[in-house]
Order: C-alpha cells, then sequence, then structure tokens
C-alpha cells in the first residue's frame, strides 16, 4: 500500500479495565485503509513527550472500533498491529469510517498498565 495520508493518535493509559481513544474528529468522516501500532522499542517518546508503552502492554492489549454506531472490530489483539509481527507489512483495512469517541483499548489485567504511558497508533486514510 502507497502512503498518501496519516494521522497519529496517543491514547493516554490509566489503570483500567477500558481505555477509550482520545476525543478527536479529525478522522471523522475519513475512509481508513490501515492501522498501524508502535511500541517503546520503535518509538521511546510520542509528540507530547509522553513515554511510550513497552511490547509487553501491547501484547496484552485489545482493540474495539467503533464503525457507523456497531462494533465490528471487537478485541482485535493489538500485537497484530506492529508491523515487526507481520514481517514489516502494515494490516490494512477494508474502508472503514470510524467513530473513534466510541472506540477503545481494553486490558484484562489493567495492573500492568503505568498511568502516564501512551500508545501510539497511526491511521492511514483517504478523504
Amino acid at each position: 500500500m502507497k502512503i498518501r495520508k496519516s494521522y497519529l493518535i496517543e491514547i493516554n493509559l490509566s489503570k483500567k479495565t477500558n481505555n477509550p481513544f482520545p476525543v478527536d474528529t479529525f478522522l471523522d468522516g475519513k475512509t481508513i485503509i490501515g492501522i498501524e501500532a508502535f511500541s517503546a522499542s520503535q518509538i521511546t517518546k510520542s509528540p507530547n513527550d509522553a513515554v511510550v508503552a513497552n511490547g509487553d502492554i501491547l501484547g496484552q492489549a485489545f482493540m474495539s472500533l467503533d464503525v457507523g454506531g456497531s462494533q465490528p472490530i471487537q478485541n482485535l489483539p493489538l500485537s497484530t498491529l506492529l508491523t515487526s509481527n507481520n514481517n514489516g507489512i502494515m494490516k490494512e483495512f477494508g474502508n472503514l469510517k470510524l467513530r473513534l469517541n466510541k472506540s477503545y483499548l481494553s486490558f484484562p489485567n489493567p495492573s500492568i498498565i503505568t498511568a502516564g504511558e501512551v500508545i501510539l497508533l497511526n491511521f492511514y486514510y483517504e478523504d
């Protein structure tokens, strides 16, 4: 896939089972064609200078995405979005129109989370 447009979001983690995506309307109405996750072994600090969560945290995180009021993507292991786990290939999605304010990450064991760390997700999109 050729990258034409991308948008990076930071999900601030707290010691809760469900960690919501940030309230951000930039991607509303955009067609999502791919999503990539990053761990601390790839990027140590976010653009806002927050510590990026390590691979152990991503390995225990699950993503649920809201698409038009339903959640066809539920409990997708976040580790599947690390290109290092996919032979360097980014996960492509079937042209989804997401509602990020209704999407979230879940952690079966939230005690592993260090509050203040972030998970970085890069969304590849078209208008």
